[in-house]
């Protein structure tokens, strides 16, 4: 036979079977069902006294701002799971020991894309924060200085977003974050039964105030030698809003502003407090 046919037919000429029916499309892979997400009721804290490790992934959470009830809640995120692991701890040990903050944790399973948290067993009171600041890294790391030189801490930035620093003759690393827009994703997990706010949408309509108080802190902030950008400020202040309202907290950044009322001394910005 000649190799260039089969069956006296030339090859080119075969052509292949018509499908008898259309290929099957591949099955759906379930996604699991959302987990409702239960903020612990706000205590006091014990001092911090012994080493305290994060099991498993800290939470990493890039869209959402998130603001709760009477205690700050703050969201550390890198492509570097262990570093992120190592900053939450060293930075547990620091809040603990200058304020005794009550501190919460979330941790995120699977990819970043998906929507389904699940928390920590609720003895665990480390703090995975959100810190919702777009871009804003070089800005945060001032006001961090500064909030720290409060506290005779010691800081410098390492780059890479990376900032060290010193309290009481240990050294910590503490990640600053890239943060990513609100979305519908923060309504998704304010459904689920956190107590997640978009930066206090009623308090951000009094543009008024807002300006007048954005313009102590810079007032302040340049008696005090430190570079801050007026347009990145606003968003500091927009996105820290129920840390410094808040009458109970006892934040770093709550003795900061108290310095800026004290050194202004007017009523537009005392009503914040």
């Amino acid at each position: 036979a000649n190799p260039g046919e089969r069956f006296g037919v030339p090859l080119r000429n075969i052509k292949a079977p018509a499908p008898k029916s259309k290929p099957m499309a591949p099955l759906p892979v379930p996604l699991p069902a959302p987990l409702q997400v239960v903020n612990p009721a706000p205590t006091v804290s014990p001092a911090y006294s012994a080493p305290r490790t994060v099991q498993g992934d800290v939470a990493i959470d890039l869209d959402t701002h998130c603001m709760v009830q009477d205690y700050h809640v703050w969201t550390l995120a890198s492509a570097d799971r262990d570093a992120i692991r190592t900053a939450a701890s060293d930075l547990v040990k620091f809040l603990r020991t200058i304020n005794g903050i009550p501190i919460s944790a979330t941790t995120e399973q699977g990819s970043l894309a998906k929507n389904t948290f699940v928390p920590l067993s609720s003895d665990i009171d480390i703090v995975v924060e959100i810190v919702g600041f777009h871009g804003r890294e070089e800005l945060i790391s001032e006001l961090l200085k500064m909030m720290l030189a409060e506290h005779k801490c010691r800081m410098e930035d390492s780059g890479h977003n990376i900032l060290n620093f010193s309290f009481q003759g240990v050294d910590f690393d503490l990640v600053l974050i890239d943060a990513a827009k609100i979305d519908d994703r923060s309504k998704r997990i304010a459904a689920q039964g956190a107590r997640t706010e978009a930066i206090v949408a009623s308090e951000r309509n009094d543009r008024q105030k807002l300006q007048s108080f954005i313009r102590g802190v810079k007032y302040w902030s340049k008696r005090q030698n430190v570079a801050i950008k007026s347009c990145s400020l606003e968003m500091v202040v927009l996105a820290l809003w129920p840390v410094l309202i808040a009458p109970s907290t006892t934040h770093p950044f709550r003795h900061f502003l108290l310095n800026v009322r004290a050194e202004l001394d007017k009523p537009d910005i005392k009503n914040y407090y």
